[in-house]
């Protein structure tokens, strides 16, 4: 396209008067875009996550609780608290609550603390609990409460593992959802959690549990 002189922009009409002008701004758009894009800075990647999985089965006669960090960096300072939750079908609500009897009178201490976990390590530790006969009037709600830091920033993570012991079958969170009592006990499980962080002392006296191996 070659540039009209002063002359012909004056015979010029006004509609091929504003084409040009519509043409001009577009070129313009279309070099702005490309210069904002290309001087923004580059995308940092999200920062890697250490993922804890969780998994409880039976261990002879006894339950046995063990963690894996599944993420590809190391978490530091993996506390574990763990409780159970007693619930009456009949009534609908939980009727008990139970705390591991290795933390009463001892402020600050968790039922199993890691200093460190690494990259596809599994710590685990027996629950000390037998596993239960069949019953149909409770569900028992075993509950694994996970805090723990990322190693870069020392982020802060908080996580819970629960499994559900009912008609004699262990089973977990994703199993239970089919259960017409899950809502319900999902929500006091909710609860019964938030009363335990909320009284639950500072971590200044800690110790390593690992009573499994890896």
């Amino acid at each position: 396209m070659l540039w009209p002189s002063r002359a012909q922009w004056h015979r010029w009409t006004l509609p091929s008067k504003l084409s040009l002008v519509g043409v001009l701004v577009g070129v313009l758009g279309v070099v702005v875009s490309f210069v904002v894009s290309h001087s923004s800075p580059p995308r940092t990647p999200p920062e890697p996550e250490p993922m804890l999985a969780c998994v409880l089965k039976p261990d002879g006669d006894f339950l046995k609780f063990s963690v894996t960090n599944e993420g590809p960096v190391a978490a530091l300072s993996v506390s574990i608290d763990r409780f159970t939750l007693r619930y009456d079908k009949s009534e609908q609500h939980v009727i008990a609550t139970g705390y591991d009897l290795s933390q009463s009178g001892r402020p600050g201490f968790r039922w199993m603390f890691l200093p460190r976990l690494e990259p596809n390590q599994t710590k685990a530790a027996r629950t000390g609990e037998f596993i239960d006969p069949f019953d149909e009037r409770w569900i028992h709600a075993l509950v694994f409460d996970l805090s723990y830091l990322r190693e870069a920033d020392r982020r802060s993570y908080k996580s819970l593992c629960t499994f559900f012991r009912d008609n004699g079958r262990l089973i977990t969170r994703s199993e239970f959802r089919s259960n017409p009592q899950f809502a319900k006990l999902s929500a006091q499980i909710e609860r019964a959690v938030a009363r335990v962080r909320a009284s639950r002392q500072p971590t200044d006296k800690l110790r390593e549990t690992n009573e499994g191996g890896d």
